[in-house]
Parts: structure tokens; C-alpha cells; sequence
């Protein structure tokens, strides 16, 4: 696909209306089309689901073969509160201000003058409030209807989030510690394999079409070899801004380990805020474009694939 006509496709609702019914019919005959397509342009082949080695393509095989449902409910950016509560972390979530079903529902007037708005099934679309008296709530009831018309999921074979139920949530605004580092906040994506820590990929510097890009294993060693530097949407710094690493990493490790108990592959991702982790969210389709091919089969290397009926047997 034209880059253009992509990048037409991600910014116009209207053009992201036909996308995804156009996926989702597409889904019906061919679940691995979109996936597959992007796959082969960050490695130049496509996918192989009958001896995947790749964590992408483990992924994929999992979403077609295994059982997903706790990744529906975990990647639900609301009902996943409630599982790190129950986990223990309630203290390391952002401060929750209101939650509604519908676009029409939305009052602004139980909010605080700073606020994060989102829905709980898509990635990106994030209404970033630093001055309530400035806001149109006509315009912002409008622009949510539309999102929660959007289904998410047919994109990327991540057919999971297709059993989301959409609804709006409005969260705390948090306070950037690396504002002298990054114009955005910083994310700390930490990898885990079969409930272990692999390594942290650091996103920073984000705007609508680039953001910057680190790695590091969990002992603090920068990985810059394994960062996909055929992908043209990344910035890659040769001189590391995250040489020192968090006060909170064996935190942030620990609450992404608890987090990831049982679960063949997730990734964890983390804010950190006054020096404490925050939970930002959980995510189990992540993995073709930001990392190296080399890196992703690396951390598929632990991974046993099993189908519905081997694990109802166990």
C-alpha cells in the first residue's frame, strides 16, 4: 500500500471507517492479510504460522490457534485496572476519574481542569487536556463517537480486540519526569517471556509521525543492535539520553513479572512519575516493526505454542 494513501488512512476517520471494513471482510477469509503485508516490509518475507520462530509470528499463531480471552480482558484499557488491582498495584495505576458507554454520556464537569480521555479498545486516539475551559464538548462527544464506531482489531491479525466492548474513560493527567529529556512522556515497554523480564524498550519524543526509540536489558545494557532501523516512522539516538538507569527498575520489573504470570508473551508498559511506576497498559499484539528479526525470534526462543483443546487437557 502507498505510504501516502497510509498515512491518509491513519489521520481521516472517514478513510479509517472504510479501512476497517474493508479488514474486517478481508479478516473473514484471510485473518493474516494485514499482518502479513507489514511483516514482509520490515523483513522481506512473509510470515511462516506452520514453524513460526519469530515472536510476531508466534503471536499471530496464537491469536488463530490458542486461547486469547485473558488478552481481551487484559488489553481492555478499562477492565485491565481491575486485573493489576487484583494483582496488587491498584497504587500503581493512574488516578481513574470517570468512565462512560456511549459519547453522548460524557460530562466534563466531573473532571478536573487536566485530564487524559481515551477509549479502552484502540491505541493512540487520546484526548490530552491541559485547560478545561478550552475545551468543546460538542466537538469532544462528537470526535469519541466516532472512535467507538471504529472496531480495532482487524488490522494486524490482533483479533482479540475485536471482543472489546468500546466505552470512554477519563484518567489523570501525569507529570513528566523526563521533561528535560523528552516533549512527550516516556514510555518503558518492558518485555516478558513466560512471566520473565526480557528487556525495556524506551518510547520518547512522540509526535503524529515519529518518536524515538532505546532498548535495554533488564541489568541496565543497551541493546541498540536489535532496534529496526528499516522502519521509518523510529528516531534512533546513537548517544543514549537513558544511560542512568531508573531508580524504580527492579519496581517496574516486579510489578511487570507479577503482571505477566501465566502468560506465554506480554508487554508491560510503564510511566514513571515522581520516581514510582505507573501502569499505562498491557499489550499482546506488539511486535514487527520496532525491533529486529534477529531479536524477535530471540525472544520467541521460550515460547511453547499450544492450541485451545492441548490446554483444556492439561
Amino acid at each position: 500500500m502507498n505510504r501516502k494513501v497510509e498515512d491518509f488512512i491513519r489521520h481521516s476517520y472517514y478513510a479509517k471507517w472504510l479501512a476497517t471494513r474493508f479488514l474486517r471482510f478481508a479478516c473473514l477469509f484471510n485473518p493474516t492479510f494485514d499482518v502479513n503485508r507489514l511483516f514482509k516490509r520490515y523483513f522481506g518475507r512473509k510470515m511462516d504460522l506452520k514453524n513460526p520462530g519469530t515472536l510476531p509470528e508466534k503471536i499471530v499463531w496464537m491469536e488463530l490457534y490458542s486461547d486469547t480471552s485473558m488478552w481481551t480482558y487484559c488489553e481492555d484499557k478499562y477492565l485491565m485496572r481491575e486485573y493489576v488491582e487484583r494483582k496488587g498495584y491498584g497504587d500503581n495505576l493512574p488516578k481513574l476519574y470517570a468512565v462512560w458507554q456511549k459519547a453522548k454520556e460524557i460530562d466534563v464537569s466531573v473532571l478536573p481542569d487536566k485530564f487524559v480521555m481515551k477509549a479502552n479498545h484502540g491505541c493512540g486516539d487520546v484526548l490530552v487536556c491541559k485547560d478545561k475551559s478550552k475545551l468543546s464538548v460538542d466537538k469532544i462527544k462528537k470526535d469519541f463517537k466516532r472512535i467507538l464506531s471504529l472496531p480495532y482489531g482487524y488490522n494486524n491479525a490482533a483479533l482479540h480486540y475485536t471482543r472489546i466492548k468500546p466505552c470512554i474513560i477519563a484518567e489523570e493527567l501525569l507529570v513528566n519526569d523526563y521533561a528535560d529529556i523528552s516533549a512527550s512522556m516516556v514510555d518503558f515497554k518492558v518485555w516478558c517471556i513466560n512471566g520473565r523480564a526480557k528487556s525495556v524498550l524506551i518510547v520518547y519524543d512522540r509526535d503524529e509521525k515519529k518518536h524515538s526509540v532505546d532498548l535495554y536489558d533488564v541489568n541496565w545494557n543497551r541493546l541498540p543492535q536489535y532496534l529496526n532501523r528499516k522502519n521509518k516512522n523510529l528516531v534512533f539516538d546513537d548517544n543514549s539520553k537513558f544511560k542512568y538507569k531508573p531508580l524504580c527498575l527492579n519496581w517496574m520489573l516486579k510489578i511487570a513479572e507479577d503482571l505477566a504470570e501465566g502468560f506465554p508473551e506480554v508487554r508491560v508498559d510503564f510511566y514513571i512519575v515522581e520516581s514510582k511506576p505507573i501502569v499505562g497498559e498491557m499489550t499482546f499484539a506488539a511486535g514487527y516493526s520496532s525491533l529486529t528479526e534477529e531479536y524477535y525470534r530471540l525472544l520467541a526462543e521460550d515460547i511453547e505454542l499450544k492450541k485451545k483443546d492441548d490446554l483444556k487437557t492439561e
